[in-house]
């Protein structure tokens, strides 16, 4: 794979590479491994960072004082996938409840985006020699093919796009962190991440409950669940080099991939109506329940991330409500 992505931190392309991207809030959720503990870092530690991005990072960390405590034993593990083409996947090493936090961990780095090789390499030779290592091991996918060099296809293929929140002034950076970059991508995900600036750390939560057997996956781009199987495939090849998803959907039926083809053209145009407010209050309760009616039957369990934000967020409070419905009865 040559890049991942996430929910409201989604990766994009960028004259330097293809990011996933975040929000702003202080901890930002998108939708969408190798060492068996998470380290734990003092509170007042920070990543491998460009010098002029510094004072900005800082200043995001400044908007809260809070440190949680890293997670002691992670609930997953790396397994090979190489006789099915996706070399090393992620995998619970037990049952897991939805909403359980698998991996909290800070970025090995936090670079500028549009960098030449050159710069690249010299923010490489400025980290310490662990963190050097810990970057070499990440998969540089397609970057040397495509002529971005060994530093800047392992920030391309693991690189996540973040917008600094509070007095870092929504600046776009870019971060690489080690145990993430781990995990495959999926057109129907089954985490989450969340970028936490009160303690510098991507979090990354589950969707559904899972086995020690179910791959645990990201969905590498925005609004990928918007798109049909074609659009999907041009997508990730474009931005990340994959010729092929191999997810459970991609490599279905084909009489499945049609369905779920005409259900994500439908999510895409109600998303525009959303968008345009048209037909007043009702009509717009109507099609979110019909947002919400598609996305179950497409067995899709994140936020759909539409072109619009007042539609993602006018959907994100609907679903809201009407889980809480369910959970008290109504």
């Amino acid at each position: 794979m040559f890049s991942r992505s996430t929910r409201f931190f989604f990766r994009q392309k960028s004259s330097f590479n293809s990011f996933r991207t975040a929000s702003s809030s202080k901890r930002q959720f998108f939708w969408s491994a190798t060492a068996p503990v998470i380290p734990t870092f003092p509170a007042t530690s920070v990543p491998s960072t460009a010098p002029t991005l510094l004072v900005p990072l800082l200043a995001s960390l400044l908007y809260s004082s809070e440190e949680e405590e890293p997670i002691v034993n992670p609930p997953w593990e790396p397994r090979s996938l190489s006789a099915v083409g996706k070399g090393i996947g992620v995998f619970p090493t037990r049952d897991l409840a939805a909403g359980t936090l698998l991996i909290a961990e800070r970025p090995l780095c936090v670079w500028p985006q549009g960098l030449s090789e050159e710069q690249a390499q010299n923010l490489f030779d400025n980290m310490a020699e662990l963190e050097q290592k810990k970057f070499m091991a990440l998969d540089a996918g397609n970057g040397k093919q495509m002529g971005l060099g060994e530093v800047r296809g392992r920030r391309a293929t693991n690189g996540f796009e973040v917008h600094l929140p509070g007095r870092g002034g929504g600046k776009a950076v870019g971060m690489v962190f080690e145990k993430i970059a781990r995990v495959n991508h999926s057109c129907l995900p089954n985490t989450s991440q969340a970028m936490n600036f009160q303690t510098l750390r991507m979090e990354l939560y589950t969707l559904t409950p899972l086995s020690p057997f179910t791959e645990i996956t990201i969905e590498y781009l925005p609004s990928l669940i918007l798109q049909p199987y074609s659009e999907r495939q041009a997508s990730l090849q474009k931005h990340f080099g994959i010729d092929r998803c191999l997810c459970e959907l991609c490599t279905a039926s084909v009489d499945v991939r049609v369905k779920s083809d005409e259900r994500r053209k439908e999510l895409a145009k109600l998303g525009k109506e959303l968008a345009t407010g048209m037909g007043g209050r009702e009509e717009g309760l109507k099609r979110l329940e019909r947002v919400r009616v598609l996305l179950s039957e497409e067995g899709y369990n994140g936020l759909p991330e539409f072109e619009d934000s007042g539609a993602t967020n006018a959907y994100a409070v609907y679903a809201s409500m009407w889980a809480r419905k369910q959970r008290d009865g109504m």
